[in-house]
This record gives C-alpha cells, structure tokens and sequence, in this order.
C-alpha cells in the first residue's frame, strides 16, 4: 500500500473518530437540555398545581377568560375565510 493511501486511510480514521465523538458530545448535550426542559416542566406543574389548589376560584375565572379569548380569536380567523 503505497504512503499516501495510507496517510489518506488515517486522516479518515481520524476525521470518522471525530465526528463520532462530536455525536457523542452533541447526543449529550440534547439529553441534559431535555432533563433540564423536563425538570423546570415538572416545577411548573407543581407550582400550577400549588396555585391552583390556593386559588380555585381564580384558577377557573383565568381558565374561562382564556378558553372565551380564544375561542372569539378563533372565530375571527375562521369568519375571515
């Protein structure tokens, strides 16, 4: 095998063993920003949770209020069709 078949098979070894590696790197940061993604999630939901069950009668007058905007936001669009 001549040298430069072989310097070129040991740049691609190298350049696969790179780009695998930045996979990795990449393959794991995603999944440490989705637990991040999930855990603040889950402490939304606790607090909702919290409020909700401090303040139900202003938990269901801010569900109406948003249901009824956006209902009347909907009705807008589709009447404009």
């Amino acid at each position: 095998m001549s040298e430069r078949t072989q310097s070129a098979r040991e740049t691609l070894g190298h350049a696969i063993e790179r780009g695998k590696e930045r996979g990795r790197e990449w393959y794991r940061d995603a999944r440490d920003r989705a637990a991040d993604m999930r855990d603040r999630g889950r402490e939304q939901l606790d607090r909702t949770r919290d409020y909700v069950g401090d303040h139900p009668l202003s938990s269901v007058l801010v569900g109406f209020t948003v249901g009824a905007l956006l209902s009347a936001l909907l009705a807008i669009v589709l009447l404009r069709r």
